[in-house]
């Protein structure tokens, strides 16, 4: 029952403050249905976007611990959660979903958080293809639901905003996956 409503959408100009502080961005895509409720979808040029998945953290993982249990906890992945609160209070739209689409490759592949009613019951029914589990994941004991996952990682974000203006700018513990692309001989630190 979804559309595309909105493709390449900036909504730079209208004074969304997200976390506390002025938000600027352009969607790839926002979907809408008859009843004003809206996906939004960020396209990654990729075959695969499995790294995107996320999972309800009030399930417990398979070491035993609940994720939302840390105040700080944020998902890897937040930019389509940030959007999907930016559009409900730039638009008034009803935020269900938000996406990773795969451009590259045959196989058409989403993910990332929906709300429960449009996770994919049956192959092709209508919901979000592939996507298997919404927000709350109730067949797993989860509780969080998708508008409480956004509200989340505002609050968490917040957090960390006030830490950084605080002047609490530390290096992550552990380098990330991405720190792999560094240049092998390192960089030189100058004075600015």
């Amino acid at each position: 029952p979804f559309s595309p409503h909105l493709l390449e959408y900036s909504f730079n100009g209208l004074g969304v403050v997200y976390a506390g502080m002025p938000l600027g961005g352009r969607i790839d895509r926002v979907d809408v249905d008859a009843q004003n409720r809206a996906v939004v979808i960020d396209y990654k040029h990729r075959s695969s976007v499995d790294e995107f998945k996320l999972k309800d953290p009030t399930v417990a993982t398979k070491a035993g611990d609940i994720p939302a249990d840390d105040p700080d906890w944020i998902p890897q992945h937040t930019q389509a959660l940030i959007y999907a609160q930016a559009i409900k209070r730039a638009l008034g739209l009803d935020a269900r979903g938000a996406l990773y689409f795969a451009t590259k490759g045959t196989t058409q592949a989403m993910r990332g958080a929906v709300s429960a009613e449009l996770a994919e019951e049956e192959r092709g029914d209508g919901r979000v293809p592939g996507l298997k589990v919404g927000f709350p994941d109730e067949a797993e004991g989860g509780s969080m639901g998708f508008e409480e996952l956004l509200d989340r990682v505002e609050a968490a974000t917040a957090k960390r905003f006030e830490r950084l203006a605080s002047g609490d700018v530390a290096a992550s513990p552990e380098p990330q996956d991405r720190c792999v692309y560094n240049h092998p001989i390192g960089f030189e630190r100058r004075g600015a």
